[in-house]
């Protein structure tokens, strides 16, 4: 399986060396924080794993190049919608995106295959928005 940890002696952590349609990465963190300990960057090569064989592997998890999928798929689901939806509901959809849904996986960094029924409800609660989208007393 792909993967391997090597150490840094001159910086006195590891690095999980992994190989992605022929570039090598070397990935130093994990959730923020250096791999200090060999079993921490265990952990991440066996998450890393996980995703491949779970088929929804994206190296820039681990990179941090995009820390999350949800935006630009919220974007592009968003342009193929605008040919099936009136302007009025596309132009409200896209403001919701834009304003609501965007902002807060930036400061929520989930993936796509991440969100679940509890995320849904916290980002429900953390939308301030009156009127339309939202039911008085929510």
């Amino acid at each position: 399986m792909k993967g391997s940890i090597h150490f840094r002696k001159d910086r006195g952590y590891y690095y999980v060396s992994w190989i992605h349609k022929g570039k090598r990465y070397k990935i130093y963190k994990y959730n923020g924080e250096y791999l200090y300990h060999k079993k921490l960057a265990e952990k991440l090569v066996a998450c890393m794993q996980a995703d491949v064989e779970g088929g929804f592997f994206r190296i820039e998890k681990y990179t941090r190049e995009v820390p999350t999928d949800v935006i630009p798929y919220l974007q592009s689901w968003i342009k193929l919608q605008e040919a099936h939806l009136s302007p009025a509901t596309y132009r409200d959809y896209r403001n919701s995106i834009n304003n609501h849904l965007i902002p807060w996986f930036k400061k929520h960094p989930l993936n796509v295959h991440e969100i679940r029924y509890d995320i849904l409800c916290h980002l429900l609660a953390d939308i301030k928005r009156e009127g339309k989208g939202k039911e008085k007393g929510s």
